[in-house]
């Protein structure tokens, strides 16, 4: 039986390195299975490694890396029209009905390394059976499985990956020593979030579930980030307290092994506040700043997205890093549907009473709630009144208040339209 010929590629992955594609590799490798692998994100689309591909999977983790997902993907049906594609990833969950069939053949519901394995196995002619969270229909109405249930971790295999040097972080700068730029390393301790914010991408695609990757399998990476030459590790977990032990034991495993690694973490202000000794010896041990979604810091809006926080929290959560000397790297949705024009003029005031305002990267200032299809604010009543405007993946929203509009217009107006407006490394 012949090998298989798989292309595993990738349009946007916040940035980073593509893990998704090298925990494939991994899978494939093991399975006597070479994958190219491609990132169009840092090298663009090379038609050329299209042209023989059995299966071409395509990784399409976030919002952004839907467009040039497609693109992929039409790219590789028009060099080689026999090809299978299949779509993952969390946004290949959240899509999958209007993924199928229009872009791709299948997509993965959930955990993708097991079957894309099966999946190129069966593409060179063997008899396999598929897993069931691979899937080439959705049923209309039924309820959608996805299946997240992991076994025989693996770190994934980056020495077919784009190097760490490709990808730049301009906005690291200024939370680290003398505002080096850093080559980061980005590290997943964790897949899932406990948590069920409405707007959320993650709790959307997956649910409240959350699988630990091993410690072992951790430090693997790591190691491997640092032979490639990272000097700050990026914990890209959407949560990296969704455990009181796991994420701190992989740090002090990581900096009794590699002393001079600087990182940063994400976590919520709730979780800020109740593990004090936790953030006070991350502070210690290196971390240059914690990433933490506010939203807005108003508590309409904060119970509009189910983000099951108060004000208090944030503000304390603020007050606490202040006092430790931890830095926040703290993200908003500033324009949203709740928030009034009242609350957006005030907003500065605000950072300035918190001390946020010397810290807060400019991006944050013309954020939007994205509000793509699939999303569980869509059952929110009021949502459901607003002025909606449909695209393929997502809809344009218009505040009530048409103030509010303008003045984000007028927020935007000089920016350059290619520029990417994210509020976090998940979306």
């Amino acid at each position: 039986m012949r090998q298989p010929r798989v292309v595993l590629a990738s349009g946007y992955e916040g940035g980073f390195q593509p893990i998704s594609l090298g925990t494939a590799a991994s899978w494939l490798s093991r399975s006597g299975i070479t994958p190219v692998c491609v990132d169009t994100f840092v090298d663009g689309i090379d038609e050329a490694a299209f042209a023989n591909a059995d299966l071409v999977a395509v990784s399409v983790q976030m919002f952004q890396s839907i467009a040039p997902a497609i693109e992929i993907a039409e790219t590789a049906r028009r060099v080689n029209p026999s090809a299978r594609i299949v779509m993952f990833g969390a946004h290949a969950n959240i899509h999958a009905e209007r993924l199928l069939g229009a872009h791709c053949t299948e997509i993965v519901r959930g955990d993708w390394e097991p079957a894309l394995v099966a999946a190129a196995r069966q593409s060179a002619g063997e008899d396999v059976a598929l897993p069931p969270e691979l899937s080439s229909a959705i049923n209309a109405g039924q309820p959608i499985t996805v299946n997240i249930q992991r076994s025989g971790h693996m770190a994934p295999s980056r020495a077919i990956l784009p190097g760490l040097q490709k990808y730049t972080y301009a906005e690291f700068g200024k939370f680290l020593d003398g505002g080096k730029q850093p080559v980061v390393g980005n590290i997943e301790t964790a897949r899932g979030c406990h948590h069920s914010c409405s707007y959320c991408s993650v709790f959307a695609a997956t649910g409240t579930k959350v699988n630990f990757i091993p410690i072992d399998i951790v430090m693997q990476d790591i190691r491997q980030v640092v032979e490639m030459g990272a000097t700050h590790i990026c914990f890209i977990d959407a949560e990296f307290i969704n455990s009181k032990r796991h994420g701190i034991e992989v740090v002090r495993r990581m900096k009794a092994e590699f002393p001079s690694l600087t990182f940063d973490i994400t976590t919520r202000a709730d979780h800020i506040l109740e593990s004090k000794n936790t953030i006070v010896e991350l502070n210690d041990l290196g971390c240059r700043f914690i990433t933490t979604a506010m939203e807005f810091p108003t508590q309409r809006v904060l119970d509009a997205v189910n983000k099951d926080l108060t004000l208090d929290h944030i503000e304390g959560a603020i007050a606490y890093c202040s006092e430790i000397g931890a830095k926040l790297n703290a993200t908003f949705i500033l324009f949203n549907p709740w928030v009034s024009l009242e609350d957006l003029l005030g907003f500065d005031q605000w950072l300035d009473k918190t001390g946020l305002g010397e810290t807060i990267d400019p991006v944050q200032f013309t954020t939007r709630l994205y509000l793509y299809k699939g999303s569980h604010l869509l059952s929110n009543p009021e949502v459901r009144k607003l002025q909606l405007v449909e695209h393929d993946f997502h809809y344009e929203w218009k505040h009530s208040d048409p103030r509010v509009d303008e003045l984000f217009a007028e927020m935007t107006r000089s920016d350059d339209p290619a520029e990417f407006k994210r509020c976090c490394i998940k979306c």
